[in-house]
């Protein structure tokens, strides 16, 4: 290593960049990550997901494990997994459906298959506890396998489909009190393990496939509050059932994966515009599988899978890569106030775009300082991190990632914008790289340099 962090200062194009991230072996993603956590639900298959915006938290419920039907409650904050211990809880149960219904700030759950039958019950989860919705007139038939979405238009939750003693084509409306069955003037025919989304751009709610009583489907169909209607896309999914649908926020589009079709299970990605759908062609995706769940988050903008049968039931968490993100690690050093290092507000690192950084709490007489990529912070060269720079004159310093690629930018009063132009490469999505910066600081200390936090860039896109 140098022995003045400086001396190792240059500047590179941002075709420079993209070469190095393309050539060093970091996962390239499309579309998906897949994500490392510390606990996790047991794995399962034919559970489901909602996301409470009010709470900020995806909420996971039942399903079967090995061990055959859970009734276990499941809270994901965006980077783990916690278990809730409800008051009072459902019955342990699979092939349910859930919902969020913004309008009342709950989950709204209904129905599934216990040890012993189907079942036609309605909860709701306040982020505490679940409560059973008893005293109700009228209801769904028990049943399994149907599906449910929010409609924020009408502040409904919708409901349509699954198995009784047969497929149905019912259509069932929440309004917080009680259900209501609708009365369209057309509707799909009767099927179970079909999947919906509302799609917020187009304010309808979107259907896809499903298991009917003539076999397998591969329809799309759209619900606008007062009746279904087909659509004819010019591409669409294969047949299959099993799968799941989320709607993306951030790209104004649902997206579908997986499922089980004719040929076996599936491990496609495809995204519907309100036109047609359109496959995505990831370079990362989660195996093939059916019965899995996904929900997508608000405020991280991504979509979040679990679960589901791969080769056995399984209990992987995979994410969508979304806007991207820069997620702080370490701690920078300083006399008084320790040198930060954030992304700018509303700034995301995506293909096509200047992602800017901000650095502050310098030392007001610093003029200029290094911003520093790395691939690696297990290692640089022979040298284990995080590094200490103490025996390079920077005493409660330290480095926390691989020297690999450096800028240099202004800084003024205590602080500096570094804008990092990201090329319109799609091999980039996904990538994740490492970023800290170095201040020059008279008089701090014998090398004249301070060291901020370090945080993790993963690179999305719009």
């Amino acid at each position: 290593m140098p022995k003045h962090p400086l001396c190792m200062t240059i500047v590179i194009s941002t075709l420079a960049l993209a070469s190095l991230l393309c050539t060093r072996g970091v996962s390239q993603s499309v579309n998906w990550t897949k994500v490392t956590t510390v606990s996790s639900p047991p794995a399962r298959s034919s559970h489901t997901m909602a996301y409470d915006a009010a709470r900020q938290l995806a909420v996971l419920f039942g399903g079967t494990t090995k061990g055959g039907r859970v009734g276990d409650t499941w809270l994901w904050d965006g980077k783990a997994w916690s278990q809730a211990k409800p008051s009072s809880s459902p019955a342990a149960r699979d092939g349910h459906a859930m919902a969020y219904d913004a309008a009342r700030k709950q989950v709204v759950l209904f129905g599934g298959h216990t040890s012993t039958s189907r079942v036609a019950d309605t909860w709701t989860w306040d982020g505490k506890t679940w409560t059973p919705r008893i005293l109700l007139k009228t209801y769904p038939a028990a049943r399994t396998g149907h599906a449910m979405a929010y409609d924020p238009i009408r502040k409904q939750v919708v409901l349509f489909g699954g198995i009784t003693t047969t497929r149905q084509a019912d259509t069932w409306l929440w309004n917080g009190k009680t259900w209501t069955q609708a009365k369209p003037t057309s509707a799909p025919p009767g099927r179970a393990g079909h999947a919906m989304a509302f799609d917020a751009t187009r304010q309808q709610l979107v259907l896809f496939g499903g298991d009917t009583n003539k076999g397998g489907a591969s329809d799309t169909w759209t619900w606008d509050g007062k009746s279904w209607a087909q659509v004819r896309p010019q591409s669409s999914p294969t047949t299959r059932w099993g799968h799941t649908m989320a709607y993306d926020a951030s790209r104004h589009q649902v997206v579908l994966f997986g499922g089980a079709g004719q040929s076996g299970w599936l491990g496609d990605t495809w995204c519907w515009n309100g036109k047609t759908w359109v496959q995505s062609t990831p370079t990362v995706s989660p195996p093939k599988r059916v019965d899995h769940a996904m929900a997508y988050l608000g405020t991280s903008q991504q979509i979040l899978l679990f679960g589901g049968t791969v080769n056995s039931v399984a209990a992987d968490t995979w994410l969508t890569i979304g806007q991207g993100s820069f997620s702080p690690f370490g701690s920078g050093c300083g006399s008084k106030l320790t040198i930060a290092l954030a992304a700018a507000p509303a700034s995301h690192p995506m293909i096509g775009t200047q992602f800017r950084l901000q650095t502050s709490n310098a030392p007001t007489n610093s003029t200029a300082a290094v911003m520093s990529l790395g691939i690696s912070k297990t290692n640089l060269g022979p040298f284990q991190l995080p590094l200490s720079l103490a025996p390079f004159g920077m005493p409660g310093c330290w480095l926390y990632h691989s020297y690999d690629v450096q800028w240099v930018f202004s800084m003024k009063n205590g602080s500096g914008t570094f804008s990092l132009s990201i090329p319109r490469d799609r091999k980039l999505i996904g990538s994740r790289t490492h970023l800290q910066a170095m201040v020059l600081s008279p008089n701090a200390n014998a090398a004249q340099l301070l060291s901020s936090n370090a945080g993790t860039m993963l690179i999305g896109t719009r």
